[in-house]
This record gives structure tokens, sequence and C-alpha cells, in this order.
């Protein structure tokens, strides 16, 4: 289950990717992504050893691996529509985005089904009462966020910190991890979200953005993915003194 369009993008002005037949395809670092799902399985297949030479030494395995490759869009609706009739499947290999497995490996562990994403780094997915069946390749946000304010308070000298973070289960669950994390560590943390809605998104950066520039806050941790969202973010912290250059 992979990230291959972004079904929130529904027109070529919103797409950062190609927008071809209706859809947004994403740019080539997420399609790498497929490609190498893809030269994994027919590696393993195949005992060629052509990519990952470690296969090689699997010669004797009589294992084949049948797989279907599936977009979740970005969104838990599309992934859940992906994934479709799960009967016969062993695991489930993704998504990346933490808005999604909540929902993915929900349904996953109802039906037992191990799912393993290489992504989702939410701290909430730890929970093995709501997500029973659910593994990761990726530390989650807790230890991330442990590292970082280690950073702020013995190697800065810093006293107050920022997070700014967008209205998802990604951007709570990290600011979650980051502030209490923080806190511990005898920081003093300040906090702003945003929304990634289209009709208000710059309002509500710019919002979230003033409101942290008379904070007092030395630096700032940015929980966002857009890249759009990121540069409007940059450019009005620089107006407000917030961020210097």
């Amino acid at each position: 289950l992979t990230l291959q369009s972004n079904a929130r993008s529904t027109s070529a002005e919103t797409c950062a990717g190609d927008f071809v037949d209706d859809t947004c395809w994403l740019p080539k670092r997420m399609q790498a992504v497929v490609a190498a799902a893809l030269t994994a399985v027919t590696d393993f297949n195949s005992r060629a050893a052509t990519a990952l030479p470690v296969l090689g030494t699997l010669a004797g395995c009589d294992k084949q691996l049948q797989f279907r490759l599936l977009d979740s869009g970005g969104t838990a609706a599309k992934a859940d529509l992906s994934l479709g009739d799960l009967s016969g499947t062993d695991v489930v290999i993704g998504p990346v985005l933490d808005t999604v497995s909540t929902t993915t490996a929900t349904s996953t562990g109802a039906r037992g089904i191990p799912q393993i994403s290489y992504g989702s780094t939410s701290a909430d997915l730890s929970d093995t009462l709501l997500y029973p069946r659910f593994m990761r390749t990726i530390p989650s946000d807790v230890a991330a966020a442990s590292g970082l304010c280690s950073f702020w308070k013995r190697e800065l000298g810093l006293s107050t910190v920022a997070v700014i973070h967008e209205q998802t289960t990604y951007g709570r669950a990290y600011e979650s991890a980051a502030k209490a994390a923080c806190q511990e560590g005898g920081l003093t943390v300040v906090s702003e979200e945003f929304s990634e809605d289209a009709s208000i998104r710059d309002d509500s950066i710019r919002s979230a953005v003033d409101s942290l520039s008379s904070s007092g806050a030395k630096a700032v941790l940015v929980l966002a993915l857009n890249q759009y969202s990121i540069r409007l973010m940059v450019e009005r912290a620089v107006n407000t003194g917030l961020l210097r250059t």
C-alpha cells in the first residue's frame, strides 16, 4: 500500500506532480518507493539477487511472493477502497502516512492481518489494544522528540521552544510527544496548529506564526508535509521576526 497519488488534489493547479486522467500523480521521489517495492519482490521471487545480494542466499527457498500494488492516495478513504477484500492476504506493507495507517491498521488488526509501515511514526499507533497487528520499521515520534528536546536543552541551552503543526494525526501526535518530552526536560513549550484546508490554509498559517512570534521561543519545530505550507511559514516567520536571516 504505497503513496502514488494525492487524492486531495483535484486539479492541475493544486497538484505537485503530474495531473493525468483526473488524478494527481506524485513526483519521482515517491515513485521511487514503488519501484523499490517492485524490485524487491522481483528479486526475491527470481533469487537472482540483482538488486539485493543477500537474497542470493535463498536459492534453496521454494516460496514465491504474490502481491498487489495498491495506491493509498494519501487519504484513509482511498486507502480503504484500495485494500478492498483482504481474503487470502498474509500481510499488508505500508502505508506511509499516519492519518492513513490509523484507519487501515484498525481494519487489518480486526482481521488478524499484520500491517508493517515504513513511514508512519505516530506514537498513537503503538497502542496494541487499538492496533493489535500494527508494526513498523521506523522509530515512533516519541524517540525523535526526546532527542530533539535534549539537544535544545543541553547543547543550545534554550529555555523556551515552540511547535507549529498541521491539524492531522501525524501533527497532533508528534506535537504531544514533543511537548511531553521537552517539558520533562525542563523546557517551556508553546504550540500552534494550522489547517491544510486550501480555503483557509494561508490565513491559518499566518495566524499561527504571528502568535508564536510573540512567545519568546528561540527554536521552532515545524511539523508539516506540504512544501507550500512550509514556504509560507518561513516567509511569515521572517517578516514577523520569529526567524532571523
